[in-house]
């Protein structure tokens, strides 16, 4: 009986619906997300690509004329760039493909002055391209450049003066009429290409060296150099790339950075002091991947250098400084025993180091390629996300609050959020209780469990008569806004002697009991009137050990697992 409640209260989490600001756009093939935006009106734009293929059963159509013909074909199937925009609400305000004609992929966006979009992406036979769209999404212009052989773009760096330069990679020209082939390079090589504001090729440059070079990222320093990050390999060796060059593309520096384990470099940021931020991955002996990040000037010194060290591979595709000198940075965490990968987001202060993680997803394939501080101090993150049961890659947006918890769609979360903070700061500094603005509510040991129990103890009756009654009188001002509240049961991933589905399920069981007997004792004292109105509110949940609690080191930390945790979800 115990293993059909667990499975009931499964079914109807998994169906039930929440006021999260997440967003999967479900579509019939593959597609992606990879870059995003704030545009001028506080809506989100992200950019990647869509696959549309012809279905089998999609019925011949008879045309009389040919243009027709041609133009039914033309890049009617196949992979495109896309852009997407969706408002406060996540609704979708704006989709739209490319029209190529040929495949092509979309790596990159950057708002211009007039609400509209630099985009960069790439062939899939090897051609960069730059588009720029108005605010609407209409094209506005389209470069395709590069070589004679295969180059891909990996990022579109906007410049102060209002063009963009393409950083990629490009196979070594062997044609050596070609003006940008250089004696000596070799192999794969770092390609940039500055276009000015209206889209005029200003130059191209190629670097590196007779081994295997990628250009990566690149930020413009306070003085109008543009720093890039690139990426050589060599023998069994993958190291980082540092270089400088000035407006004109001429090199000024170029520093290898190496390890004694492969690097992969990921992400270039300017920091407010006017010195950068490398995320860089590095290959342990294990194959696991880990978290560096460098700090270097323009004078090629290293002045910091930090590695996040965590249970599973992880790696910051992305990373961005916020305002008080944070950095945010996202990509994925792998837990190879479950083959599962979710999208990671932490956080980190000013001298790098973890403030939180948090890992978003499903047990399939999920990461986030972007993120993007907001102006009101959230972040919102991009990628792909693969839905339970599915083998489709979706695009996946999902807005975060600076605590690193899921934000809300409704306006009026907020000021519920004060509310609670404000009534509960005195515990909230003692760390008694921890408050997020998704509005989740957890508790740092009051409710907290022993292995296998599930019976409130007189010390956590007593911690629930004086917690209940404050937060029921802040729930009351806002019992209009209010559509749910939510009471979570939590157990650590332990259970003696019992298989993988046995030990799920248990724990299931058991998870489901903590938070009834939490319901229980708080209805059973509840007047008739207020009783009516939970019996309307409150839905209980048993999470299993779903949700574990991880150290900063990426451990479970499995005494904090056991645990009963509030949220309350606001009407759309």
């Amino acid at each position: 009986m115990r293993y059909i409640l667990a499975l009931c209260f499964l079914f109807l989490w998994l169906n039930a619906s929440n006021n999260d600001y997440e967003l999967v756009i479900n579509k019939k093939f593959d597609s992606n997300l990879y870059d995003v935006v704030q545009d001028n009106d506080d809506q989100i734009s992200a950019v990647g690509f869509l696959n549309d293929l012809k279905s089998a059963n999609e019925a011949p159509k008879t045309y009389t004329n040919p243009f027709d013909y041609l133009s039914s074909v033309h890049a009617a199937y196949g992979t495109q760039m896309h852009i997407v925009r969706v408002d406060n609400t996540a609704k979708i305000t704006l989709e739209k493909s490319a029209n190529l004609s040929r495949f092509n992929k979309a790596v990159s966006v950057i708002k211009t002055t007039q609400n509209g979009y630099f985009i960069g992406g790439y062939t899939l036979n090897g051609q960069m391209l730059v588009v720029k769209l108005d605010s609407m999404g209409n094209q506005l212009f389209l470069k395709e450049f590069g070589t004679k052989n295969y180059d891909q773009m990996n990022r579109l760096i906007a410049l102060r003066d209002g063009g963009v330069l393409a950083v990629g990679s490009s196979i070594t020209t062997r044609d050596a009429y070609d003006p940008m082939y250089n004696t000596g390079l070799g192999l794969n090589d770092i390609f940039l290409t500055r276009f000015s504001k209206e889209g005029q090729i200003l130059w191209s440059r190629k670097y590196g060296t007779q081994n295997d070079d990628r250009g990566i990222d690149a930020a413009e320093a306070f003085d109008g150099t543009i720093v890039v990050l690139g990426k050589t390999s060599y023998d069994t060796n993958n190291d980082a790339v540092f270089m400088r060059i000035n407006e004109r593309g001429d090199k000024i520096w170029y520093k290898t950075y190496s390890l004694d384990k492969p690097l992969n470099p990921y992400a270039l940021i300017r920091l407010r002091d006017n010195s950068f931020l490398a995320s860089i991955g590095s290959i342990e002996e294990n194959k696991k991947e880990q978290i560096n990040l460098v700090k270097f000037d323009l004078q090629q010194n290293i002045l910091l250098k930090r590695t996040i060290n965590t249970a599973y591979s992880s790696a910051l595709y992305d990373i961005k400084q916020a305002a008080n000198g944070s950095i945010i940075g996202v990509g994925y965490v792998s837990d190879p025993k479950n083959s599962d990968t979710d999208g990671l987001a932490v956080k980190l202060d000013a001298s790098l180091k973890l403030a939180w993680q948090e890992h978003f997803g499903n047990d399939n394939y999920d990461l986030f390629h972007n993120v993007a501080i907001l102006r009101n101090g959230k972040y919102v993150a991009v990628g792909t996300k693969t839905l339970t049961g599915s083998e489709i890659p979706n695009m996946w947006i999902l807005k975060l609050n600076s605590d690193g918890s899921i934000a809300q769609k409704s306006t009026s979360t907020r000021s519920f959020y004060k509310q609670l903070a404000e009534t509960f700061k005195d515990e909230i500094a003692a760390k008694k209780i921890t408050i997020k603005e998704d509005l989740s509510i957890s508790f740092n040991d009051p409710l907290y469990f022993k292995v296998g129990a599930y019976k409130l103890t007189d010390e956590q009756k007593s911690f629930l008569d004086s917690f209940w009654p404050r937060v029921f009188a802040v729930m009351n001002k806002y019992k209009s806004s209010i559509r749910t509240l939510e009471i979570n049961g939590h157990t650590s991933s332990e259970w003696a002697n019992a298989d993988f589905s046995k030990g799920y399920l248990n724990n299931a069981n058991l998870s489901y009991q903590r938070s009834f007997s939490v319901i229980s004792y708080i209805f059973n004292k509840q007047d008739m009137p207020t009783k009516k109105w939970l019996t309307e509110i409150l839905k209980q949940s048993g999470y299993s050990y779903s949700k574990k609690v991880m150290d900063k080191k990426g451990d479970e930390d499995k005494e904090s697992s056991r645990r009963v945790t509030f949220k309350i979800y606001l009407v759309d």
